[in-house]
């Protein structure tokens, strides 16, 4: 075998032995299993609240802007009507 490959060998030896060891503490301690709330972040933490305020004024003005561009009549319905 080459230099090379024994460094890998090792490597591969060596990461094995370590995934077993700590296998074996791994089972002795106490698997805790948690989860995060997007709904509740979103809807109790302040910069969210901040961050959507903005969002909504932003949208806001363009959602007003294609509600005018919707309701103004243009030049080619008026021609296309007899």
């Amino acid at each position: 075998m080459t230099r090379l490959a024994m460094d890998y060998m090792r490597a591969a030896v060596a990461g094995a032995l370590c995934v077993v060891g700590l296998g074996g503490v791994a089972q002795a301690q106490e698997i805790k299993v948690g989860y995060v709330s997007l709904d509740r972040i979103l809807r109790d933490s302040e910069p969210a609240r901040v961050g959507s305020k903005k969002l909504e004024a932003e949208f806001a003005k363009r959602d007003k802007e294609l509600q005018d561009m919707r309701l103004r009549p243009s030049g080619l319905t008026r021609k296309a009507q007899p």
